[in-house]
């Protein structure tokens, strides 16, 4: 949860103690006044063992304060605040439930840190996905404290998770004017914007987030994250992330005691590279279809050493699978440090998230390198903007080298060609059978999108518009969550109706139970229209993989040329488009071309899977390859 109840203002709560402490003797009469001042030291010890890092020593002085005082408030919410960071659920809820109980009246009512109680055992509930529990207790803290705004975030949050998102909607009106001069709340109404296919407005509300935040690097990469999702294509977007992240780079390291940021160096060969891999998604996630298959590979290898860091906050069979490919595998879901990183010596840490959600940046880039090199690569669709981050893995066709047609895009790290594609793609294991073309049933065209709604801009939608006029024969389906809410599918629509196209002809789907049903989607659809300028990945390999064609459009930045890569690397560039009137074009050949396209259907899985794009044992060989050149300081730009 953005803003987790582990966020607390230490200074602020130690000035609180002694008061609230004498309201908790009140309960306890029998405390003499010589214990009560133990206790308070004790609670303030621990606090600054807390502070500083050492949780063990802080748990001890607690459990000291909590054996003289059954369920004294301070004690039992630090504790719990310690619990919680370490993922122990079910003891957060033991020691706090007979204090804080949202159904129940408590002696505790009145006391200043009910609420932070409720607050963390809202957190732990939903950690468990116990969603009306957990929102029991943020609403019991809201009612308990109204003027503090976290508290209204948390219930936003909790309803963003469950997909509420008119719940959050309308909570949101409810929240007093003065949520809009809070960092959290208005971090909390952008993500509702983004879940409702409002990505300017999305924008602007963490735009005033950084003006009263302006070295929170979350808001930051949040907001680097969804300006992906501009219209603008080539640099704009990628000169945003070098100004902000040069701009943050030199904040942190004005206030950290070693202020530089390490070189690549240049060291002799060794008998084993050391390798690591830092994600939030090592889990059941896209990016595990891509690093799965390379990191099979390196498991037989002698020569490579490899480790998994995972922030998730939950571990599932993939995480097991990915673990098991690891030599060593670290499960921290709130680091507070790199220092468990820095341990294995590592030649290279890979970051697999960059400004995505759940990313590591704030640790990585305050403090010194944990590993000689740091290299962005698969997880994030641009540069970071981070000197931090030395090297960059791409491809020739998503980065292509300066030239009379090429104008790549500025990047703060230096790329590094992976040959023939910065990409190796593994299928779920199971896959719904291809099915016959579905128009030679129907005798309608079905042109697909099963792409983030928020890479469907206004100018994609008016391309897609076009298609429908000029092939009368065809008819549109797209699948998004966001098309639970009915505000959304009628604003998605409009487009649609002005232009005089009848509603029937565009099909809006909303989840799937599971990724099989999510698949068998594609039975429905005869080929696939890719969104730009922010490109599928993991769409357009499942799209390829279930026999339909992905019609591309080619743009300047990196987002805009990967699904060119893939068809590229597939053996299909007439699908990929140069401009919007070629777009039209290409797509008339494939609406005109059903004997075509069902030969194609029938044959496109078995292409892609002996394609360079899953052969795993040579990409992985390009992978070590390009390794060693970085460690050993090879410039390949």
């Amino acid at each position: 949860m953005n803003g987790s109840a582990s966020q607390f203002n230490y200074r602020n709560i130690i000035k609180l103690i002694e008061s609230e402490l004498q309201f908790c003797t009140q309960i306890h009469r029998q405390i003499s006044v010589a214990n009560q001042t133990e206790l308070e030291t004790l609670l303030k010890k621990g606090l600054q063992y807390q502070q500083d890092g050492n949780p063990v020593e802080a748990l001890q002085c607690y459990d000291q304060v909590l054996q003289a005082i059954p369920h004294q408030i301070d004690a039992a919410y630090f504790k719990s605040i310690i619990l919680l960071n370490s993922n122990h659920l079910d003891d957060v809820i033991e020691l706090l439930s007979p204090i804080a109980d949202p159904e129940k009246e408590s002696p505790f009512e009145l006391h200043p840190a009910i609420a932070r109680c409720h607050r963390v055992m809202g957190s732990a509930f939903q950690s468990k996905q116990q969603w009306e529990v957990a929102l029991g207790h943020f609403k019991k803290a809201w009612a308990l404290d109204p003027k503090d705004l976290d508290y209204a975030a948390d219930i936003i949050q909790l309803y963003l998770a469950t997909n509420k998102i008119e719940e959050a909607t309308f909570f949101a009106t409810t929240c007093p004017s003065k949520a809009r001069q809070h960092v959290r709340c208005l971090s909390a109404f952008a993500e509702i914007n983004w879940r409702s296919w409002k990505v300017v407005e999305c924008l602007a509300d963490l735009q005033a987030a950084m003006k009263l935040a302006p070295a929170q690097l979350d808001l930051v990469s949040q907001y680097l994250f969804t300006s992906n999702y501009l219209e603008s294509d080539g640099g704009m977007v990628a000169h945003q992330h070098i100004a902000l992240g040069g701009a943050l780079e030199r904040h942190y390291r004005s206030h950290n005691q070693d202020e530089s940021i390490a070189e690549p160096v240049a060291t002799g060969a060794k008998k084993r590279l050391r390798i690591g891999f830092l994600s939030p998604d090592l889990r059941e996630h896209s990016v595990a279809y891509f690093l799965l298959p390379l990191l099979r590979q390196l498991h037989e290898r002698e020569d490579i050493w490899v480790a998994g860091y995972a922030l998730n906050a939950t571990l599932d069979s993939t995480s097991e699978q990915i673990a098991s490919c690891c030599d060593h595998f670290v499960h921290t879901p709130a680091p507070q440090n790199l220092n468990w990183v820095e341990l294995d010596q590592l030649d290279i840490l890979f970051d697999l998230a960059g400004h995505s959600s759940g990313n590591a940046l704030p640790l990585l880039i305050s403090t010194p390198k944990p590993a000689a090199l740091v290299v962005n690569w698969m997880g994030y669709a641009n540069t970071t903007g981070f000197r931090y981050h030395d090297y960059r893995f791409v491809d020739e066709v998503t980065d292509p080298k300066p030239g009379a047609n090429a104008h790549p895009e500025p990047c703060s790290e230096r790329r590094i060609l992976l040959k023939p594609s910065f990409l190796c793609y593994e299928a779920p294991v199971e896959l719904p059978e291809i099915n016959p073309l579905p128009s030679e049933k129907t005798g309608i065209i079905t042109l697909g999108c099963l792409n983030n709604i928020n890479k469907i801009t206004l100018n994609t939608i008016q391309l897609w518009i076009e298609i429908l006029q000029q092939n009368p024969n065809t008819q549109l389906l797209v699948k998004s969550p966001a098309f639970l809410s009915q505000s959304v599918k009628q604003r998605f629509l409009l487009p649609f109706e002005a232009q005089k196209i009848d509603l029937n002809r565009v099909q809006l789907l909303t989840r799937s139970p599971d990724l099989y049903s999510h698949l068998s989607t594609y039975h429905s659809i005869d080929f696939t229209l890719d969104t730009f300028p922010y490109n599928g990945t993991t769409t357009t390999f499942e799209s390829l993989m279930m026999g339909c064609p992905v019609l591309t459009l080619e743009g300047k930045s990196h987002r805009a040329r990967v699904s060119a890569s893939i068809l590229t690397h597939l053996g299909y560039p007439g699908w990929i488009a140069k401009d919007r009137t070629d777009y039209i074009q290409k797509s008339h050949i494939l609406v005109s071309a059903r004997s075509n396209l069902s030969e194609i259907r029938s044959q496109l899985r078995e292409k892609l899977l002996n394609s360079a794009l899953c052969d795993a044992s040579t990409f992985s060989k390009n992978f070590v390859e390009a390794c060693w050149n970085c460690k050993n300081s090879v410039n390949f730009e």
